[in-house]
C-alpha cells in the first residue's frame, strides 16, 4: 500500500493571528470560532450542515448514525479509510 503524500503547510499571518485570538479567548475547543468554521465549511461545500470533530475516528463514529443505516447492517467503510484514520 502506498503511503499518503505529505504536503507542505501554508500558514500565513492571518492563520497565526486566528490561533492567537482563540488561545486568548474564553473558548478553546468549542464556541464561536468552531460555529463560524462549521457555517463556512457548510457554505463552501454546499451542505445544509457541518459538524466539526476532533479527529477521523470521531468523524467515523459521528457519521454512522447520520447514515440512518439499519441496525442489522454494519456501516460501509472503505478499508483504506479505516486504516488511514490515524493519519488524518
Amino acid at each position: 500500500m502506498r503511503p499518503l503524500p505529505y504536503g507542505r503547510h501554508w500558514i500565513d499571518e492571518d492563520d497565526i493571528d486566528a490561533v492567537v485570538r482563540t488561545l486568548r479567548s474564553d473558548w478553546l475547543t468549542t464556541g464561536p470560532a468552531v460555529e463560524e468554521f462549521e457555517r463556512a465549511f457548510a457554505t463552501y461545500t454546499g451542505a445544509h450542515h457541518a459538524v466539526a470533530v476532533a479527529n477521523g475516528t470521531a468523524a467515523l463514529h459521528a457519521g454512522g448514525p447520520a447514515g440512518k443505516r439499519r441496525p442489522s447492517r454494519a456501516p460501509a467503510r472503505p478499508r483504506h479509510l479505516v486504516e488511514r484514520v490515524g493519519a488524518l
